[in-house]
């Protein structure tokens, strides 16, 4: 059984079995050709895919002022940018702490993209993208020439 594999005996997730790396989960270079379901929203690191409900996130630095230096990014495919250095974080045992990353980043704009469906129903998929990057972004000129608009989310 699978489920006892990645949860405690108290059904907690551990994080480190149930997470996989790129390699282990044999992600295709390429998913244009794999439909997501009816109105999903996928959130991948830069350049693993280019399909339009693929939000793409990069990190800001410190000062929210740039991009990190150890972000990802693609001006081609990487949509927003998010706080991504020092945020406080409640781990899955309740504990607070600061952590930096693409994957900070990528949770702060998954958690926006929630409230802003929830406020503005009716956009699914692709179109829920679409209307969220107009409607509940930024902009920053620092990013111009490294992610398309130059969008942001704090």
């Amino acid at each position: 059984d699978w489920s006892s594999d990645v949860c405690s005996s108290d059904l907690q997730l551990d994080p480190e079995k149930a997470l996989l790396t790129l390699t282990d989960a044999q992600i295709p270079r390429d998913l244009d050709g794999i439909a997501a379901p009816e109105g999903m929203v996928r959130f991948l690191g830069a350049g693993v895919d280019r399909s339009r409900n693929i939000l793409r996130v990069a990190a800001l630095n410190a000062d929210q002022s740039d991009l990190s230096t150890q972000s990802n990014w693609d001006y081609d495919s990487v949509r927003v940018a998010a706080p991504g250095v020092n945020v406080a974080v409640i781990n899955g045992s309740g504990n607070d702490g600061v952590r930096s990353g693409t994957t900070v980043a990528a949770t702060l704009v998954a958690a926006r993209l929630v409230e802003y469906s929830r406020k503005n129903p009716g956009h699914f998929g692709a179109d829920l993208i679409t209307q969220f990057l107009r409607n509940a972004t930024e902009h920053l000129p620092s990013l111009d020439s490294k992610i398309r608009g130059g969008l942001f989310v704090r």
